[in-house]
């Protein structure tokens, strides 16, 4: 009987001690599994790069953008990106409406610069009382982020599908998109009466921004 109850005790420390691995295993697991979920929850923010930045954007008159159109470039003069890996979730930047310069290709320089001078005027963006843009990241949604965009002291909601590559000490952020410029209320997009809507100058502005950050 002594030898029966020797055994069966012994059975069960056998089982207790096994269980006791068992369980310090399974909280080794969940230990490292949670290291790992706080290692890719880790928030950086960059600074963005003006040097390294550039924002082009193309007017256009009528509805196919191909055809009657300028093309030109703006800077981004400051601003921040936030990032979760290679997930943006959140940041904003600055747009010098002083900057605006016509590229067009084959077009004389006087006209440039007489468009450049339409564009800042009072019909336009009126870049003397306003000469601060901003774009402020107010959510996420896979690879699209949505802002308000402030230009002419109005602000503008505007979603931006967005390409993101992040190295070791950088981020770079790609996106093509459009804005309409309608509920501003510039006096240059009002067509006149009987005005050929092939000659009227679009509301949409299309935009391509290549956005360098550093830590």
């Amino acid at each position: 009987m002594k030898k029966v109850i020797y055994l069966l005790s012994l059975s069960s420390l056998m089982l207790i001690s096994c269980g006791g691995e068992e369980k310090k295993e399974d909280k080794k697991k969940e230990d490292n599994k949670e290291n790992k979920e706080g290692a890719t929850a880790e928030k950086v923010m960059y600074s963005v790069d003006p040097a390294a930045t550039t924002l082009e954007w193309t007017g256009y008159e009528g509805n196919d953008p191909t055809t009657h159109f300028h093309t030109g470039v703006i800077s981004v003069t400051e601003g921040s990106i936030i990032a979760e890996g290679t997930q943006i979730t959140g940041g904003d930047f600055k747009i010098d409406m002083l900057s605006i310069q016509e590229t067009t290709d084959g077009k004389p320089e006087e006209k440039k610069a007489k468009l450049v001078g339409h564009l800042g005027n009072e019909d336009f963006f009126q870049v003397e009382a306003h000469p601060t843009a901003t774009f402020l990241i107010t959510g996420v949604d896979g690879k699209n982020v949505s802002g308000q965009l402030n230009v002419l002291g109005k602000t503008l909601d505007i979603t931006i599908p967005v390409e993101v590559n992040v190295e070791a000490e950088s981020i770079s952020v790609a996106a093509e998109f459009s804005v309409d410029m309608s509920s501003l209320g510039m006096p240059g997009l009002q067509a006149e009466e009987g005005a050929d809507p092939e000659e009227v100058i679009n509301s949409k502005v299309n935009f391509v921004l290549r956005l360098k950050g550093n830590k």
